[in-house]
């Protein structure tokens, strides 16, 4: 098909596959915009033209993947939990360095694919699902961006993940347990983490303006995180993480009791307890760090 012009900005030509791809020059740099027609091409090419004209950002479409990784994860670090930032960056850091050199629009599925295989060969099926998984959410902003036509993480296969069934305890198993931590300090917390189900982080992101020790009713509104070396409270793992939970009278009871033996021990503490108004702190008040020492 012959080139056309798009609207003086730049040009537009028919590909094989039959999507049109529109190229623009801005700064001495060539920017592609991809479309179903040439005219939707066109309204692209313009909006980005218009983009550079206010001063705003545009993707440099020569752009590696390496750079282009790096610049998606600063510009997610707000919007993510920071473990989970943590947790992109780690993959990022530790498995994708060997397709960094790439350009970001010459990233094809057999090269990505021979990169899984090759992490494959070394880790475990759930590591390599974990970078795929990644890398499919990062070029999903590249779409977006309308840097790439397609992601080519959604046509590589990875090896299938054996998922261990849960299998939670028994009634004499959860007896045993209670009479093992019957009046240690915090008993309360693994009584509350039976009856409740709650996660680790929200457990010890629990805060005693949270609870209703009365009727027993926990709100479930943050979770401990830790980024940096530092703890912090964040949201939960997800929006329906968000929830309401009327304990058994058992836990009701244990959490009562416990508060009432916090009281006790923040007396004693101070002034070096930290009034986080943590329910399962540390000893001096402060956030615990998963373990229970």
């Amino acid at each position: 098909m012959g080139t056309r012009r798009a609207r003086g900005t730049g040009s537009i030509r028919r590909r094989k596959d039959g999507r049109w791809q529109g190229t623009i020059w801005l700064e001495g740099e060539p920017h592609y915009r991809y479309g179903r027609t040439a005219e939707a091409v066109s309204d692209g090419m313009a909006a980005l033209k218009r983009q550079h004209q206010a001063g705003l950002s545009t993707a440099n479409p020569r752009e590696s993947v390496g750079k282009f990784l790096g610049r998606w994860l600063g510009a997610a670090g707000p919007r993510l939990r920071p473990s989970t930032h943590l947790g992109y960056a780690a993959i990022v850091r530790l498995y994708l360095g060997r397709i960094g050199h790439i350009r970001l629009t010459a990233l094809t599925p057999k090269r990505l694919q021979e990169e899984l295989d090759r992490i494959a060969r070394d880790h475990s099926p759930r590591t390599v699902e974990h970078v795929r998984a990644v890398l499919r959410t990062a070029l999903n902003q590249a779409l977006r961006e309308e840097i790439v036509s397609r992601n080519v993480a959604t046509l590589v296969q990875v090896p299938t993940v054996r998922r261990t069934p849960i299998r939670p305890l028994t009634a004499a198993q959860v007896r045993i347990l209670f009479d093992g931590v019957r009046g240690d300090r915090l008993e309360a917390l693994y009584v509350v983490a039976v009856a409740s189900g709650l996660r680790q982080g929200e457990l010890l992101g629990l805060r005693w303006r949270d609870v209703d020790r009365e009727r027993g009713v926990i709100s479930v509104t943050h979770a401990l995180q830790r980024a940096g070396g530092e703890y912090r409270l964040g949201d939960p793992k997800s929006n329906e993480s968000h929830r309401v939970i009327v304990l058994a009278a058992t836990a009701a009871s244990a959490l009562r009791e416990h508060h009432r033996r916090q009281a006790e021990a923040r007396i004693k503490a101070r002034p070096a307890w930290n009034d986080l108004d943590l329910v399962f702190a540390r000893a001096d008040g402060y956030y615990r760090n998963g373990s229970v020492a």
